[in-house]
C-alpha cells in the first residue's frame, strides 16, 4: 500500500507531488490543480527539456495510462467484440483447399497398398488366410459309430407319440 500525503496550502490548493509518488497519483494530481498552476509547471519541464536525453524527453511525453472513462471503456470493447466476432467467423470456415489434391476413396489407396506384381501375384495379402483343415476324418469317425442306444430309444418313443 503506497501512502501519499498532499500538502495543502492555506488557500486551499493543492501542492507539488513528492518525487516518490506514482505517475497514475502525479497525474491526479495535476489534474486537481488549477490551470495556471498546470502551464508554470509545464513551462518549467520545456525549459529542462534542453537538459535532458532523447530517452527522458520521450518518457516525459508520454501520456500517464490513467483509468479509462465509460466510453473509452465501451469503445475498446466494442472492438474487442468486432475482432472475436471475426475471429469466429473466419475459424468456422476452413481454409481453401485449391493446392490440397483430392481425397481419394479407401479402396483406391488399398490397392496401391497391394501393388499387384506383374506376375499376377499380391505383394502383400489382403486378410490373413485361413490354414485349410480337412474335416474328412472327423466326419467319417461320426459317421461309423454306432447310435446310442439310449437316443435310438427316446427317438422311437417321439415318433410313436407323434404317429398318434
Amino acid at each position: 500500500v503506497l501512502l501519499i500525503i498532499f500538502k495543502a496550502s492555506s488557500a486551499g490548493e493543492v501542492a507539488e507531488p513528492t518525487p516518490a509518488m506514482s505517475d497514475k497519483v502525479k497525474a491526479k494530481a495535476k489534474a486537481a490543480k488549477p490551470a495556471a498552476a498546470v502551464a508554470s509547471e509545464e513551462k518549467k519541464e520545456a525549459k529542462s527539456t534542453a537538459k535532458q536525453t532523447l530517452l527522458e524527453r520521450r518518457e516525459a511525453a508520454k501520456k500517464p495510462k490513467g483509468e479509462l472513462t465509460v466510453a473509452e471503456r465501451r469503445k475498446r470493447n466494442e472492438e474487442f467484440a468486432k475482432k472475436y466476432q471475426e475471429e469466429r467467423l473466419r475459424a468456422s470456415f476452413r481454409g481453401a483447399k485449391d493446392w490440397v489434391e483430392k481425397k481419394r476413396p479407401w479402396w483406391e489407396t488399398l490397392k496401391d497398398d497391394l501393388d499387384v506384381d506383374q506376375e499376377g501375384e499380391e505383394a502383400l495379402p489382403v486378410a490373413p488366410l485361413r490354414a485349410k483343415r480337412s474335416k474328412l476324418e472327423s466326419n467319417l469317425a461320426q459317421l461309423t459309430r454306432g447310435q446310442d442306444t439310449r437316443l435310438a430309444g427316446l427317438m422311437n418313443m417321439s415318433l410313436k407319440a407323434k404317429r398318434r
